[in-house]
């Protein structure tokens, strides 16, 4: 019986062949269109989904009004961390995070002086790593010393030319932007794309001074 419904189905699409493309050609193009917007949606509310405790992360932001125009930035003055450590209950882990542009970090092989430019680095403090979930491969994210360094995989390859036993990098120092000499503390895996974090580079964060003048400003 499916047989011969399926044989008048296709005689009848057959004799109307214009009636017939349009509406395959419908059909295909709001399935596809939904696929491209199915995977569209399911990307961008990935971000930081890998995290154990994403329900549970804010991000502070800061609204302004600049003569009645209104808006809303992603990112604080350096100083309000302290006032919400003080004045803010109930939180378990709070830190603050700032994305540096394009800075040389140089390594030391002998009497040579090898230097590379890094564009994905971020300056943080010991309780990020406690809020983010990072795979260590060396050491730990322990920034709770001033002049510290975590690096990624592709970046210890980068720098060292070192894809394995990774904990000979670690006392190894970095300079950046030939200000400080920073002292390497672990080496994590690359972070998914799926994050608002997706750097290489994590330097304690008072290590700023000396290379963000605005730090310096307050």
């Amino acid at each position: 019986m499916f047989r011969n419904f399926f044989l008048t189905a296709l005689r009848n699409l057959s004799r109307n062949k214009t009636f017939t493309i349009l509406n395959v050609g419908g059909l295909v193009l709001g399935v596809g269109c939904s696929i491209v917007l199915f995977s569209i949606i399911k990307y961008e509310t990935s971000f930081n989904e890998s995290y154990e405790n994403f329900d549970n992360v804010f991000r502070v932001t800061l609204e302004y009004d600049n003569e009645g125009e209104r808006g809303v930035i992603g990112a604080i003055p350096h100083p309000l961390m302290k006032s919400l450590r003080s004045n803010v209950a109930g939180v378990d882990h709070m830190s603050q995070f700032y994305r540096m542009g394009e800075v040389q970090l140089s390594i030391r092989e002998g009497d040579e002086i090898k230097n590379f430019i890094q564009e994905d680095v971020g300056f943080t403090d010991e309780h990020f790593f406690e809020i983010s979930d990072f795979q260590w491969l060396a050491g730990t994210g322990k920034l709770d010393e001033p002049k510290t360094i975590v690096i990624s995989r592709s970046t210890a390859k980068k720098l060292f030319n070192i894809t394995e036993d990774f904990r000979s990098l670690l006392g190894e120092t970095i300079s950046v932007d030939n200000e400080n000499n920073l002292t390497v503390k672990g080496v994590f895996e690359d972070i998914t794309p799926q994050s608002d974090f997706r750097f290489s580079v994590f330097i304690d964060y008072e290590s700023q001074e000396g290379v963000n003048d605005y730090f310096g400003e307050g």
